[in-house]
């Protein structure tokens, strides 16, 4: 008896761990936009290709200053409004949130999801020498509006859960170690935690 129950746990073990190798690679080698949060949170990707047998190209080149996307698609050309979509994913893996006509990369997408965006800006009017800044955003959820990574803005947009606020009080004393990242969990340790203080 004891044999059998070893035995069911281990084939269900396997087939956890296969269906979440499933989950991961149905979107490893696929490109696309994401027309909703819903889209991005269940993975439904529009104009998907397979990146290892097909190519399309996501027009970003001065994308910041567009008002449109341009998707080339197969044998299709397809102009879009920046606004009606949420987000797009490039053949390299990243994935990126449209936001007030600005485009973010996600860093992570725990509980709390996690954005970068790298702006150039000049030094001057007259000069021609530009600087890149790097800035950090969050949102509650994938369809929240994106807020500055301070602790401050953290800490008053979950006000209901206490545990969570004990937790980054013991847990972080600056804004830059938000983004530290947990090798052991997968995942920002503000996500970590965050799932912690749900339990």
């Amino acid at each position: 008896m004891k044999a059998k129950l070893l035995l069911l746990a281990v084939v269900g073990l396997i087939t956890i761990g296969s269906l979440f190798g499933q989950a991961n690679e149905t979107l490893s080698n696929k490109s696309g936009l994401y027309l909703t949060a819903s889209d991005f949170s269940s993975g439904k990707l529009t104009y998907e290709i397979n990146c290892l047998t097909e190519k399309h190209n996501i027009k970003t080149s001065d994308f910041l200053y567009q008002k449109t996307i341009k998707v080339t698609h197969r044998d299709s050309t397809i102009k879009l409004a920046k606004s009606s979509i949420w987000g797009f994913r490039l053949c390299d893996g990243k994935e990126y949130r449209i936001y007030e006509g600005k485009e973010y990369l996600i860093m992570d997408k725990g509980e709390i999801t996690v954005y970068q965006i790298t702006e150039k800006s000049h030094t001057s009017p007259k000069s021609n020498l530009a600087v890149s800044k790097t800035r950090y955003f969050f949102s509650e959820d994938v369809n929240s509006p994106l807020k500055k990574l301070t602790l401050k803005n953290v800490e008053t947009s979950f006000t209901g859960n206490k545990k969570f606020h004990d937790l980054i009080d013991l847990q972080f004393k600056s804004d830059a170690e938000l983004l530290i990242y947990d090798d052991y969990y997968k995942m920002l340790r503000l996500n970590h935690i965050y799932s912690e203080s749900l339990k």
